[in-house]
């Protein structure tokens, strides 16, 4: 089911419990900021990288998002 704006719910849900960044930034860093590599997002465009959150699930959940154009 999708939100109001026609993004999916699940955009709001945080990236890591431990963090705040969503997956919605993903997203925009994919399309707004021309990100391409899940580095440039964890490290460029998120605090994730800096503060030992960027695990293996997280690194896949991001690589995901980069690849699909929904």
């Amino acid at each position: 089911m999708e939100g109001r704006d026609g993004q999916d719910p699940a955009l709001g849900e945080r990236i890591h419990p431990d963090g705040p960044e969503i997956w919605a930034q993903v997203v925009h860093a994919r399309d707004h900021e021309w990100a391409e590599t899940v580095d440039d997002v964890l490290r460029r465009r998120t605090t994730l990288t800096v503060r030992g959150l960027g695990t293996d699930e997280v690194r896949a959940g991001v690589q995901d998002l980069l690849v699909r154009k929904d």
